[in-house]
């Protein structure tokens, strides 16, 4: 507000007397063009692009205006403030839904930190003896370390501030604010995760399901150790709230443990073989994403939260949606009546949400083929008639499906087996890293033209 009171008090009297325009010049530039102003620029834009859904002519100009004192900190830090700068285009970004812009950078912020030290709190100590500006800092070290772990998490690259670097009496500076805290201890299961799903997949290292139970029961405890007023009950959602923001963090801690939980199990829904072979796991992952979608669907009936913030809802929908749509491809005699009614929600969910914000409308338009699914699977013969294990079920041309019936606009005309299927919805937004499919190879030139999902190979023990 100190910022947008001295830009106003230096523009009000060009604005009303053009005499002074000449003389004043020099002021409005000082004014105008530092790094308080930009920062003002950026929330402004941010802001725009939220009121808009999508990209917005004059939320560009004014990110646009900023990029050079951005691309500056390249070369001069700007301490403290040029991280809040970086954070505030990061997030411009990231309500783009560019993702990759996001991780550079706040990958680029998190390097700042490192190098200024706002990792160990003696160095803060040092650095700023003012209460105040220490505090400041620490809060700028809060929104990268946090920013940059979602990230991670969402594209499956390595993060730059490792949990091992961060001194352990550093949080416990600010314990004013206990909500901080709880996202914080999120923020290390999330590093925890990430480390599950890339480094062993990765490194050919086996992925032992026990490691799954004891995160998950890691994940379980967080959630449950949180006050009361900070849990969502999704029955009392039917109940008139005045206090939606309070409801608001209510679901976001919600789908923060939702979100982890589905990403975990996962691997064991990526074949036909993992969920024969880990039964109870793939129940337990199936269950998890058919309560993420009832908690989403209830949000969104009894609430305007998601229809306000449909990027950040979006996270929680796809990863679990994507966890129905493998255990359907992999496991559809098992699976599809089960999950049937919450695979019906997503895709309402997906189409409803695509009005508000141009990036769920693109991705609407990736997955809309995806509604012909449950036709062409109750026209399929039942495969205990046709005499077929899941194993199979793959090779048997009765269960081929046609990609150009789900994913319209594809250009090159071909079929896979149900089994892989699942390769062809691609969500960077997921732990997942590189993987590859148990089917044929796609077309390069495929891949860029339709929404495709990461699969992940992991082997269980």
């Amino acid at each position: 507000m100190t910022t947008l009171e001295r830009v106003y008090a230096c523009l009000e009297p060009i604005k009303h007397n053009p005499c002074l325009q000449g003389r004043s010049a020099t002021a409005a530039a000082a004014t105008l063009f530092n790094s308080d102003t930009d920062k003002l620029k950026i929330v402004i834009a941010i802001g725009r692009t939220l009121d808009t859904g999508g990209k917005d002519d004059q939320a560009q100009r004014l990110f646009q205006s900023t990029t050079g004192s951005v691309e500056g900190l390249l070369w001069n830090s700007n301490g403290i403030s040029g991280i809040q700068l970086l954070v505030l285009a990061a997030l411009y970004h990231y309500h783009l839904d560019e993702e990759v812009r996001t991780g550079r950078i706040i990958g680029f912020a998190a390097r700042l930190c490192l190098e200024m030290g706002l990792h160990r709190r003696l160095t803060i100590d040092k650095t700023f003896p003012n209460t105040n500006d220490r505090l400041i800092a620490l809060e700028a070290f809060c929104s990268v370390y946090m920013l940059e772990r979602r990230t991670g998490l969402g594209q499956g690259i390595p993060y730059t501030i490792q949990d091992s670097y961060i001194d352990p009496a550093l949080f416990a500076m600010d314990d004013a604010n206990p909500m901080l805290g709880h996202l914080l201890k999120w923020t290390r299961l999330a590093g925890k995760t990430w480390q599950v799903l890339n480094s062993n997949g990765e490194n050919g290292v086996e992925t032992e399901v026990e490691n799954l139970d004891y995160l998950d029961f890691m994940i379980k405890k967080w959630y449950h150790e949180l006050p009361d007023n900070l849990k969502l009950d999704v029955v009392q959602l039917a109940r008139p709230d005045p206090q939606q923001s309070s409801t608001y963090h209510q679901a976001v801690f919600l789908l923060r443990q939702d979100h982890l939980r589905n990403l975990i199990f996962r691997p064991v829904l990526q074949s036909a073989s993992h969920i024969t072979q880990h039964e109870r796991h793939a129940s337990s992952a199936v269950e998890i994403a058919q309560n993420s979608i009832t908690a989403l669907s209830a949000l969104h009936k009894h609430t305007h939260l998601v229809t306000s913030h449909p990027l950040f809802f979006k996270h929680l929908l796809l990863t679990a949606f994507v966890n129905l749509l493998l255990s359907v491809v992999h496991a559809c005699r098992v699976f599809w009546p089960v999950v049937r009614e919450e695979f019906d929600s997503a895709l309402d969910l997906i189409e409803q949400l695509s009005g508000q914000s141009a990036p769920m409308m693109r991705l609407w338009q990736r997955v809309c083929g995806l509604r012909e699914l449950p036709r062409r699977l109750d026209q399929m013969p039942r495969f205990d008639e046709c005499g077929l294990n899941d194993s199979e079920l793959g090779l048997n041309p009765e269960f081929v499906l046609s990609l150009e019936e789900f994913f319209p606009g594809l250009s090159t005309k071909f079929s896979l087996p149900m089994l892989d299927l699942a390769q062809l919805v691609e969500y960077n937004s997921d732990a997942a890293g590189p993987g590859s499919g148990s089917g044929p190879p796609l077309d390069p030139s495929i891949i860029g033209n339709h929404f495709s999902l990461p699969l992940m190979d992991y082997q269980f023990s």
